[in-house]
């Protein structure tokens, strides 16, 4: 049974660090790849050297969900190697636009929490904290961007995985599923912590935070019909 392998990287939140896994064959592939910082790019080279590989030589870097930690290294690992990055459809305007997407969502979150008589001082904070993602997360060229559908399948380690659409911890949250092997790539959606349903903007473009809670309660579900043995 082919197995991803676990690189865990570093990243600038208490939560840390953030897990990328490695598929050796039949071509290097990265699952979700970490934040653009020095340290996470050197935890990543240093995971890769153990198997003999660079950065170089990924060839494909495939994203769960449009998180900084999951995808913002993704734009500078394509500017050193010839991977090409699959995101799903719902993460695709993200790959290419964060640099739009970012303030409106820090918009959607300002407006969503000042009626719930935040202190000024400490919505100003949350505002600065958050404007320093984009320093994290490059964009990706359009012509190394590729993505798939919400029930597609994805060939990873030589092996048929099934997209699973797992909203909940964010609307665009995607995970992998092997069924021969039982094998269960979670992203964000399964965590040893309490889960954090994100306060989002809806994807019909309305102004109403998406239920978070409910959707990933509804995604728990879902899951719990799946035959997983192993989850990463």
């Amino acid at each position: 049974m082919t197995q991803p392998i676990q690189i865990p990287l570093p990243i600038p939140y208490a939560v840390g660090p953030v897990n990328s896994y490695l598929f050796l064959d039949p071509e290097p592939t990265l699952i979700d790849c970490g934040v653009k910082t020095d340290e996470c790019w050197q935890a990543l080279g240093a995971g890769l050297a153990e198997y003999g590989l660079t950065i170089g030589n990924i060839r494909r870097v495939v994203i769960t969900h449009a998180h900084v930690d999951h995808i913002g290294l993704a734009g500078k690992i394509v500017a050193h190697s010839q991977a090409k990055v699959w995101v799903s459809t719902l993460v695709e305007p993200w790959a290419l636009h964060i640099t739009d997407k970012w303030p409106s969502r820090i918009d959607f979150l300002m407006e969503t929490l000042r009626p719930f008589a935040f202190a000024k001082e400490h919505l100003a904070m949350l505002k600065q904290g958050m404007a320093r993602t984009t320093a994290m997360w490059d964009p990706i060229p359009a012509e190394r961007l590729l993505t798939f559908g919400l029930t597609d399948t994805l060939e990873l380690g030589g092996m048929p995985w099934q997209v699973i659409y797992a909203p909940g911890h964010c609307n665009n949250q995607t995970c992998f599923f092997q069924e021969e092997t039982g094998q269960f790539l979670a992203a964000d959606m399964l965590l040893a912590v309490t889960p954090t349903p994100v306060i989002e903007e809806p994807l019909d473009g309305g102004t109403e935070r998406e239920p978070g809670l409910p959707l990933f309660l509804d995604s728990l579900s879902n899951v719990e019909e799946l035959a997983i043995d192993t989850v990463y």
